[in-house]
């Protein structure tokens, strides 16, 4: 019969204190966590996000910081693209769209709808949420060498709802 192997060892622990990655990343989940779960019922972080989804944060530093939180589904989320068409305003575009609505003129085929006529125009955006409302809106400019310039003109305060969420 043979002994049993004599262990001189302790086993390897693993926990927060021998691994930061492991505890950062906890906490990086538990913060997204409790923004999510404060966000219908704390007026500061709704407000923090529309902000963000407006570019209308008050630094790049903040608006960095909310990256990892998840964007889709958080408001319902409105633009229009407003043309000048023989001397009126007309609507040229509408719709509705799950986040960041500024992307519908910068990013992908609305970028390139804008850029490609090189054709000014406003677009309005408005998100709401549960008797919150942010109202923006951006002059977008294009020039020769096919840049596009933003421009806030024109933006409405977040209304807080009449009764209590």
């Amino acid at each position: 019969m043979r002994a049993p192997p004599v262990l001189t060892e302790e086993p390897p622990r693993f926990g927060f204190r021998d691994d930061p990655l492991l505890a950062a990343i906890v906490g990086l989940i538990a913060a997204i966590t409790l923004w999510l779960a404060l966000f219908p019922f704390v007026p500061a972080v709704t407000r923090a996000t529309m902000d963000r989804f407006h570019l209308r944060t008050q630094s790049f530093a903040l608006w960095a910081m909310q990256q990892p939180i998840p964007a889709m589904y958080s408001f319902r989320n409105r633009y229009a693209i407003i043309r000048q068409q023989d001397g009126k305003r007309q609507v040229s575009e509408e719709a509705t769209i799950n986040h960041f609505p500024l992307r519908s003129v910068t990013f992908a085929n609305g970028r390139y709808r804008n850029l490609k006529d090189r054709q000014d125009c406003q677009i309005e955006l408005e998100s709401s949420y549960r008797g919150h409302r942010l109202r923006t809106v951006y002059q977008v400019d294009t020039d020769a060498d096919i840049t596009m310039h933003l421009r806030r003109v024109d933006d409405d305060l977040v209304q807080s709802p009449a009764r209590g969420l």
